[in-house]
Order: structure tokens, then sequence, then C-alpha cells
């Protein structure tokens, strides 16, 4: 009776050994093919797997579709913020804004291009008086800025705040 008892237990504990050892082996055969990727073939699939393979092959391209998708448009739309301050403090800064406009002017007995520079000159827009003779010589198509005699009609640039408009 004593041995039967034995072999009972013996049995028992080898039975609840294998039980833990076959779930032991389901969990590590399951973690390893989610973790180290040991993926059937398209061809070794059964018609269940292979519409499950082709639902999540779907699900990944709409979701890329749909990452890509907001990319684009959080990338218009910073745009379009950066694009609307631009403009809007451009628009503020229009107060201070110079436009540039042309005379003419008839030289007068005396007068010299630096003479004439004093009264036009805008030092905002120029960096010296040189700069704007040199514009004034090209704009008359004169050969130096000594070139002007009394009497002769020259075109000058000036700045001014005010918008003229053109009749």
């Amino acid at each position: 009776m004593f041995d039967f008892l034995l072999d009972i237990r013996i049995y028992v504990l080898y039975n609840a050994i294998m039980q833990n050892e076959c779930l032991r082996t389901n969990i590590l055969s399951g973690l390893e093919n989610l973790f180290m990727g040991t993926y059937k073939r398209v061809s070794e699939m059964n018609d269940r797997e292979y519409r499950i393979y082709k639902r999540n092959l779907r699900r990944r391209r709409d979701l890329k579709k749909k990452l890509v998708l907001f990319a684009v448009t959080f990338c218009l739309v910073i745009v379009c913020t950066v694009s609307y301050q631009a403009i809007k403090s451009g628009a503020a800064s229009g107060e201070n804004m110079n436009f540039k406009y042309y005379t003419m002017i008839t030289v007068q007995s005396g007068d010299t291009l630096w003479s004439i520079a004093d009264s036009y000159i805008d030092y905002s827009q120029y960096k010296n008086k040189q700069q704007y003779i040199s514009e004034v010589v090209n704009i008359n198509k004169l050969e130096d800025a000594s070139d002007i005699i009394s009497g002769q009609k020259i075109t000058v640039p000036y700045y001014s705040s005010e918008f003229i408009k053109a009749e």
C-alpha cells in the first residue's frame, strides 16, 4: 500500500511539473515569436492567417498615410501662420515706409550735382552722397558728375512717406 501511494504522489507531481513546463514553453515560444520576429511566409499561411496579415498591412499603410497627412497639414499651418505674421508686421510698419519717386528739375546757374544732392538725398536710403550722385549720373546718362550745365533738365530721385497716386 505504501508503494502505491508513493507512486500516485510521484505521478501527480510529475504531471504538475510537465504542465508547468508546457505552459512555460508556450509562453516563451510566444514571446520569442513576438520579439524575435519569426513570421510565417505568405505561402505557408492558411486563409485565415493570410486575411489577418493583409488586414494588418492595410492598417499599417492607412496609419502611414494618416501620419503623412498630419505632418503635411501641420507644416502648412505653420507656414501660413508665419506668413500671416510677416504680412501683419509688414502692414504695421507701413507707417514708416518711404516711397521712391523721381522728379525733373532744371539746373540753375552755379548748381552742381553735390548741391542738388544736398536738397534731395535721404541718408536712410543711401550710404553716402557719392552713391546718390552715381545714381543721378546713371539715370541721366551723364559721362561725369561735372557734365551738367545751366538750363539743363535732369531727373533726380527722392523719397517720401506719402503715397502719391499716378494720374
